[in-house]
């Protein structure tokens, strides 16, 4: 009941009314009447949106017969405009169990790498003792925060190369190199010896850790996104990606329960005084489950095909910025909402964390 009939004479029916549908002839299948009805990839000029090519079947009513009389009822619009029967059964059908698998593998990744990100912030009070101790209390700690900022600072440019990397060799081999220079640079800076024991070479290998840090974490989190928007469904890739922008905070969580189970197991003073790197090298384990979850996914169809096809980009950074319609999103969306969702999350965050 939701298809009605339609002639095989488009100027009869739809010269008018439906100027992108083309009908082929009309066919009988085990004696019923059906329309085999091409959908052209041309775009909907009274809804905006743009129809994929399909081959459906159209059941016509019994009796029906070519003329102008055989107008479209109402519920054609389900096929001819852009919220059509086939992409509404595409995003409403049920997850299969790959994409599930590549939404948690991916965010289980993610959250590891936030884990590692955060530690850093969420001990930079120590950390300022520790490595910034040739500074009076106040500068020790604006150094450690400045030494913070610099993960941040470098994440555009990891988003950058690494963006650039998935594009040639892949997003699950790009995904194993990010959680790798995140995991060891977290780790070695477990083992780090402090101000006192090295001098201020310990602040600068600190720092170099922390822009490795930041340079893998803009290649993880973009890539993350976009390997889940390469699986999911048309009408379902806001839905799909969701799950990775709750990573940051996952991450976050997962970091400071981990400094507190610590704190209370050794007590204070020993965390301050060695306690604090525990949490430090307990990510060497996240590590090793990270690298064996990935290794055991598999690539993205979408850029398998393009590679195949030969689509890939051959100039990402030109496309992306050169050209003002993309590089006017671009700003738009750093400017109007990244910016100041970031400002508000982390100052609510780590400010508060700071002080208490």
């Amino acid at each position: 009941p939701s298809f009605c009939a339609a002639s095989a004479s488009p100027e009869a029916n739809f010269g008018t009314r439906w100027p992108f549908c083309r009908f082929l002839a009309i066919k009988k299948v085990r004696g019923l009447p059906l329309e085999n009805a091409k959908f052209t990839a041309m775009r909907n000029k009274l809804s905006g949106l743009i129809l994929g090519c399909k081959h459906v079947l159209v059941p016509r009513q019994n009796g029906a017969s070519g003329g102008s009389k055989n107008r479209a009822k109402f519920p054609c619009r389900r096929l001819f405009f852009g919220d059509s029967f086939m992409a509404t059964t595409e995003a409403n059908r049920p997850m299969t169990a790959e994409e599930k698998k590549v939404i948690f593998a991916s965010s289980l990744g993610t959250v590891f790498e936030w884990y590692d990100f955060y530690l850093y912030g969420s001990l930079a009070a120590i950390i300022a003792k520790q490595f910034f101790s040739g500074l009076d209390e106040g500068s020790a700690f604006i150094f450690a925060l400045l030494a913070f900022a610099a993960g941040f600072i470098v994440r555009p440019f990891g988003a950058i190369f690494f963006g650039r990397l998935g594009d040639m060799i892949g997003r699950k081999y790009t995904f194993l190199v990010t959680i790798l220079i995140m995991g060891v640079s977290t780790f070695i800076v477990g083992i780090l010896p402090n101000y006192a024991s090295i001098g201020v070479a310990a602040p600068v290998i600190l720092i170099c850790l922390r822009l490795l840090q930041g340079l893998a974490l803009g290649g993880e989190y973009g890539g993350a996104a976009t390997y889940v928007a390469e699986h999911a469904p048309k009408g379902q890739r806001g839905a799909y990606t969701a799950w990775i922008q709750t990573t940051a905070t996952l991450g976050l969580f997962l970091s400071l329960m981990v400094i507190l189970g610590t704190r209370t197991i050794i007590g204070e003073e020993a965390f301050a005084d060695w306690g604090w790197r525990v949490p430090f090298l307990v990510s060497v384990i996240m590590l090793i489950i990270s690298v064996y979850i990935r290794l055991s996914m598999n690539e993205s169809p979408a850029f398998v095909k393009m590679k195949a096809e030969g689509k890939t980009s051959k100039a990402p950074l030109s496309e992306s910025f050169g050209q003002w319609k993309n590089l006017k999103i671009v700003i738009l969306a750093l400017f109007g909402l990244v910016m100041g969702q970031a400002v508000v999350w982390y100052s609510g965050q780590f400010y508060a964390l700071f002080f208490l």
